[in-house]
């Protein structure tokens, strides 16, 4: 009889180092007698190939079709179940596990006979389940994996299906994504395409990305003086006083005009990474992207000694679907100012209640049994930090905070508010 087969369809490095920290920490169903297969959207690091007994690529398997816009119609299902388990040789008991909702419409529903595991990767987890799954899908979803990355917190990803989230460890990760080990210095700029998914409109992007990299070359450790004096706590200017200048490192898919500009204006030369795991910065900074996320969470385990991170620009993200990440980093990630100060978040003691407030907002027909917790969150002081527009709990019949709450009051250097908007126009803080 065919032995049992493991598939791990992973659409991101990071996705797939943590598909492979599960396998190792002995979270997926892998024992001796099963032969465990690999499928990647992109390159994994260094080491992981050796752990499965097969890798494939998705663009040779199923190119040009892309895993996070592809649903395969109903009608094709037999075919192409047939076909991938001729190809793949899936005659014997299958277990397959998806790095999220893209994998529950693509793949899972091909291999009908697999038992499922969720292994999700990035904030995804923390946020609702966001669209129905395909029929038979839900009900074969054994486990959720996930990594830890707001200690406390439980994520909220496939509530409706009662599966208990099991968190995967940290400590592997680095050097299953290949972060070097040498001396952190410099800064990383996360580019997280935020006018390509739609988040925010070109020049607000190209605003954002500029003063990044004017508030980062100003960076210094968090303190408690309001208004610590620059010097040898800069957490980049230590190459320029060498002589070398301060490196700075810009990942993702196209560099913003407002970046190139200012780096021009500045003098500081921009090198491009593809990979953000590749070079090992004293300080990253992002906006509510998954290699933030992650960075963060390494960060706040002890993982990536001497690398700070931080969020700027989190708050401008409107979206439904990237309202839960901008909460999260906003009340979990230290915040980078523009003068280059790093503030650390006040407590959020309250996360989870608030974590399954907005998911019932965003959700309410799927998810009607946490209506009693937003009703609760909303009475309590941090619901103005939950980003809820009016107009959404007002066709909800929630309540909405008193607008003296709602106004977000951005300050001048010299600490007079330069505006206020209310959350209807610009959720946030």
């Amino acid at each position: 009889m065919p032995g049992p087969v493991l598939v791990c369809a992973a659409t991101t490095r990071l996705a797939v180092a943590a598909h492979t920290a599960a396998l190792t920490a002995g979270l997926l169903p892998a024992g001796p007698s099963w032969r465990t297969v690999l499928l990647a959207a992109e390159e994994p690091g260094p080491g992981i190939a050796a752990r499965f007994g097969t890798v494939l690529r998705w663009d040779d398997e199923f190119g040009p079709l892309r895993p996070d816009g592809w649903t395969p119609r109903v009608g094709d299902l037999p075919v192409l179940e047939r076909l991938l388990t001729d190809r793949w040789s899936l005659t014997g008991p299958l277990h397959l596990v998806v790095d999220g909702i893209a994998g529950l419409r693509s793949l899972a529903p091909i291999l009908s006979r697999a038992r499922i595991t969720v292994c999700v990767s990035d904030l995804a987890s923390y946020g609702p389940t966001p669209v129905r799954l395909p029929v038979g899908v839900g009900s074969r979803i054994t486990s959720l994996l996930h990594l830890d990355l707001l200690p406390g917190a439980s994520p909220v990803l496939l509530h409706e299906y009662d599966r208990q989230p099991v968190p995967i460890p940290l400590a592997a990760l680095p050097a299953l994504l290949g972060v070097p080990a040498d001396p952190p210095h410099g800064v990383l700029l996360l580019g997280e395409s935020l006018t390509r998914r739609a988040a925010l409109p070109q020049a607000v992007e190209d605003r954002l990305t500029a003063t990044a990299l004017r508030a980062a070359l100003r960076a210094r450790p968090a303190t408690p003086d309001p208004d610590p004096p620059p010097g040898d706590g800069d957490l980049v200017r230590g190459p320029r006083r060498r002589g070398h200048g301060p490196r700075v490192w810009f990942a993702g898919e196209t560099v913003p005009r407002g970046l190139v500009r200012e780096a021009r204006r500045l003098g500081v030369p921009v090198h491009v990474v593809a990979d953000p795991w590749s070079v090992r910065p004293a300080l990253v900074v992002g906006h509510a992207g998954p290699e933030l996320a992650a960075y963060a969470a390494l960060a706040r385990a002890g993982a990536l000694p001497g690398t700070a991170v931080a969020a700027l620009g989190a708050g401008a993200l409107a979206g439904g679907a990237e309202r839960v990440a901008a909460v999260l980093v906003d009340r979990t990630v230290p915040r980078l100012t523009g003068g280059g100060r790093i503030v650390a978040p006040p407590p959020a003691a309250d996360l989870q209640e608030s974590l399954r407030a907005l998911a019932y907002t965003l959700r309410p027909g799927h998810l009607p049994e946490l209506r009693e917790d937003a009703l609760r969150h909303l009475a309590g002081p941090s619901a103005p930090r939950s980003r809820f527009p009016a107009a959404g709990l007002a066709a909800l019949d929630l309540p909405v905070p008193s607008a003296g709450t709602r106004l977000r009051r951005v300050l001048s250097p010299g600490g007079r508010p330069r505006h206020g908007r209310p959350v209807a126009d610009q959720p946030g803080p």
